[in-house]
């Protein structure tokens, strides 16, 4: 089993700097060839529109002794204004106009290398021109092309208060994009990561990046088996994420939670608690289509003596169905633990709604709409598709609550 990641955009690519020291840090991820090619080649993408934030990620993974091929390595030299047209359509200037197919062929080149290719894994921001626009362009014609294989992305949503004058426009037409080409999507908030890591020390930002890819480590690292009824799960497997969490294509948006330390597991689930989203604005428990959590540590096993009380609690924090519960777990070479949590529930329509809501006034007013204009002339009917979409997912996941 194999992955090929995707780093698209300046997020994307700090996510990857985080990301590599997760994987340094954890031997089950060196293991066979879900990330890396040999010992220390690594079959990830790097991709942006402007070349120093790439180049910055590739030194960081060289510092780690890690090293990504010359070809995976794919940027231009002009930014794309936070414009998710532009990000779409790009420059037709020659240092710009082959970021495209220079992907897609990077793309072919480690997918043909994988014994067992599983699919695509892309991160990336809902807000810059780069990582919203020319990220829908590669998921676009990626789907076209592996329209069986999966495709799961990890984005980061702009924070609500206000980061870019557009950030509403391109995050609607982004999740759009998701909705129609991913299999699930991983979705952080700025908002609500600043909330967990804004009282440690250090770089806000490379600490909300580490919390990212903590995460998606976790998730994404080989576990141990576990059965159920007679059926053994291994995780990290797109098919068993997608049987827990996303069963329906309905509802795709996933939220992912981490917690770690040396303390007991019940003790662990309990600090886990303290970072989800519970409640919406009108203080009502949000309700989970399901939560999978997922135990590492040099006593895993021991979750399992402890999952029934474990899921106890969480299952308290959400309105939630009874379903069967599942888990994942895994080792740790130190002698730490980490709990992370994958849920998918009804917190998504919070971000939606507001998305919809203040992507409608600025259309109606056309506000900022020549700039999208400039690169796509029938740009006022995709924005129709996609308000109309996004409410539809809106709507199915009011109709869960």
């Amino acid at each position: 089993m194999s992955f090929v990641p995707i780093f698209v955009g300046q997020c994307g690519n700090q996510i990857a700097s985080q990301f590599w020291n997760v994987l340094n840090s954890n031997e089950e991820s060196l293991r066979g060839d879900i990330f890396l090619r040999g010992k220390s080649k690594l079959r990830s993408i790097l991709v942006d529109s402007e070349p120093k934030v790439v180049r910055k990620c590739v030194q960081d993974a060289h510092q780690l002794g890690l090293r990504v091929d010359d070809w995976n390595i794919i940027h231009g030299n002009t930014g794309r204004g936070c414009n998710w047209a532009l990000g779409y359509h790009g420059l037709k200037m020659d240092s710009e106009k082959n970021i495209v197919r220079d992907v897609l062929d990077s793309a072919r080149r480690e997918s043909e290398r994988c014994d067992i290719f599983n699919g695509f894994l892309i991160h990336h921001s809902l807000c810059g021109g780069t990582g919203s626009g020319l990220t829908s362009r590669l998921l676009d014609e990626l789907r076209e092309i592996y329209d069986k294989e999966y495709i799961i992305s990890c984005c980061v949503a702009p924070d609500i208060r206000g980061e870019s004058p557009m950030q509403y426009l391109n995050s609607l037409l982004c999740l759009n994009t998701l909705q129609k080409t991913t299999n699930c999507c991983v979705l952080f908030r700025n908002d609500k990561l600043l909330e967990i890591v804004g009282t440690k020390n250090g770089n806000q930002i490379e600490n909300m990046n580490f919390h990212i890819a903590s995460c998606l480590g976790d998730m994404y690292i080989p576990n141990e088996s576990v059965s159920y009824r007679g059926v053994k799960y291994y995780g990290s497997e797109p098919s068993e994420l997608l049987d827990v969490v996303a069963p329906d294509p309905s509802y795709k948006f996933l939220s992912a939670n981490t917690a770690n330390s040396d303390v007991s597991w019940g003790d662990l689930a309990v600090r886990l608690a303290r970072t989800l989203v519970k409640k919406d604005d009108n203080k009502k428990l949000h309700a989970a289509i399901n939560l999978l959590p997922i135990a590492k540590g040099y006593d895993s096993k021991e979750f399992s003596k402890n999952a029934n009380s474990i899921f106890t609690k969480l299952n308290s924090l959400f309105n939630r169905k009874r379903l069967e519960n599942k888990y994942w777990i895994g080792k740790k070479s130190d002698r730490s633990k980490s709990l992370t949590v994958i849920s998918n529930h009804t917190g998504i329509v919070d971000l939606l709604e507001i998305v919809e809501e203040r992507s409608r006034t600025m259309l109606e007013a056309k506000a900022y709409l020549h700039w999208y204009e400039k690169y796509e002339r029938d740009i006022e009917l995709r924005f129709k598709e996609s308000i109309e979409n996004i409410a539809l997912v809106r709507d199915n996941y009011n109709s869960y609550r």
